[in-house]
């Protein structure tokens, strides 16, 4: 390795480059394991659509490839990943074009965001029926004391 340059299995995110017909050309480590990859052999010329599941494909089509001819980039796309064993797992990426139609994907796997998140939206119900049971409780009490 010259100096200067990175090895890209050290980082500690995903990165894979996809050629002009979305198909994987190049991984480093972190995206083969989240993938249950044992190298790169196994995906390589593989298709995104089928490394992905068919929501995270459908917001490819529709929204980030559109993105991407535009803007050339596309920063905090959160997909769904499907690794060789069937798993799901979600990720944010940052996708950029290059000059030769190649894409540069650089993502994270964020299963933690998505459970803590999860666990938000749970919290937010509990205390919004709670609200509206202490709302209905203070209507009967008022509804009782107007009677005395």
């Amino acid at each position: 390795m010259a100096p200067g340059e990175i090895d890209s299995d050290f980082l500690p995110c995903g990165i894979v480059m996809l050629n002009e017909n979305r198909k994987v050309v190049l991984s480093n480590r972190y995206a083969l394991d989240l993938m249950s990859c044992k190298s790169l052999n196994v995906i390589a010329g593989r298709s995104i659509d089928e490394l992905v599941s068919v929501a995270s494909r459908i917001f490819l089509d529709s929204y980030v490839y559109p993105m991407l001819l535009q803007d050339g980039k596309a920063y905090e796309i959160q997909l769904t990943v499907k690794s060789l064993t069937g798993e799901k797992k979600p990720i944010v990426a940052m996708i950029t074009v290059n000059t030769d139609k190649t894409t540069c994907w650089a993502f994270m796997n964020c299963v933690n965001r998505d459970s803590l998140y999860n666990e938000m939206l749970n919290a937010r119900d509990t205390l919004q029926s709670q609200a509206l049971n202490l709302a209905q409780l203070n209507t009967r009490l008022l509804d009782r004391q107007s009677e005395l």
